[in-house]
């Protein structure tokens, strides 16, 4: 018998309900995902016959939708896996997480290579992003708040007027990346901050693109 999972909002938490009870839950201000708290709560010893349905009515943050398609993407190829009557009795491979990090980690070179740097996992809403960092500033607002989540992609290089995620004399920064002649400029979204003129610039790295 397929057993029906509601997926719905509430005090910055986005969670997963059956029966009326709360079997997983997602907090809306960091989105980390732990893989063993849904594993427990939906499938251990318990029919892998699942169907979700979205009952969000007011979403502020604007991410549900994106977390109730990943994680019916999940519990839609589990259930190919298995029979109908089938019970979870040991722990399934998830669908893919990414590392989250907290934005002071991001300082330095490379960071993102090093699996010493403490972080914590997060689903891929995007489908395309390699990492996630928890933004600490205003200075992309409107359009990234501040203790928001951003999804990044790693990249060669950047292109012209893509928000990029930057290290530039060993502060990490959040900027939108504009040519300006043989040069470039790292431009905020919020005018009570200052552009960065590239000739100022003693060292950069460029980490990745934002995926908006």
């Amino acid at each position: 018998m397929k057993r029906i999972i509601e997926f719905n909002y509430q005090d910055d938490e986005f969670f997963l309900q059956e029966n009326g009870n709360r079997i997983f839950s997602i907090k809306a201000s960091d989105l980390k995902f732990n893989s063993v708290d849904f594993y427990t709560g939906v499938y251990k010893n318990k029919s892998a016959y699942v169907e979700l349905n979205n009952k969000i009515s007011s979403d502020p943050h604007k991410k549900g939708e994106y977390i109730f398609a990943w994680l019916s993407e999940i519990v839609a190829s589990i259930a190919n896996e298995f029979h109908e009557d089938a019970v979870v009795e040991e722990e399934l491979p998830l669908a893919r997480v990414i590392p989250l990090y907290e934005f002071a980690a991001c300082a330095g070179d490379g960071f993102f290579v090093d699996n010493n740097i403490p972080h914590s996992e997060i689903p891929d809403t995007t489908g395309t992003a390699d990492f996630a960092v928890t933004v600490s500033g205003k200075s992309m607002e409107p359009t990234i708040k501040d203790k928001s989540v951003i999804f990044v992609k790693k990249a060669e290089e950047a292109d012209h007027n893509e928000i990029g995620l930057f290290v530039v004399d060993g502060e990490v920064m959040c900027k939108r990346y504009v040519k300006q002649g043989r040069g470039f400029k790292l431009v905020p979204e919020n005018k009570d901050f200052d552009t960065i003129l590239g000739k100022t610039i003693t060292t950069i790295t460029y980490l990745g693109k934002v995926i908006i």
